[in-house]
């Protein structure tokens, strides 16, 4: 009995670590490059009222109010101190 649930524990394990860690991905055709001004500073990429924290915003487009075209995927497994959602960039240019 101990061995079978060891097993099922093991297996549980197994399955959790090996989900997916990144969400389909996502485009924005008009999203917005702003610079936040807290804790050293912090980029992002706006659309609205939502922001998100790329992880590799090239410096060519570290530009305030540049508007940009994206496509990325979010990045569930990344914490930041600049806070919001965790994007990876696939494509950036501008608009």
């Amino acid at each position: 009995m101990r061995l079978r649930l060891a097993f099922l524990v093991f297996v549980s394990v197994v399955a959790l670590a090996c989900r997916e860690t990144t969400s389909p991905t996502q485009f924005l055709e008009t999203a917005t490059v702003r610079f936040v001004d807290v804790e050293g500073g912090c980029w992002y990429i706006t659309q609205g009222q939502r922001s998100y924290k790329p992880l590799n915003l090239p410096a060519e487009f570290a530009d305030d109010a540049l508007q940009v075209r994206v496509t990325f995927v979010r990045r569930d497994d990344r914490v930041s101190i600049c806070g919001g959602p965790i994007i990876q960039l696939l494509s950036i240019q501008t608009r």
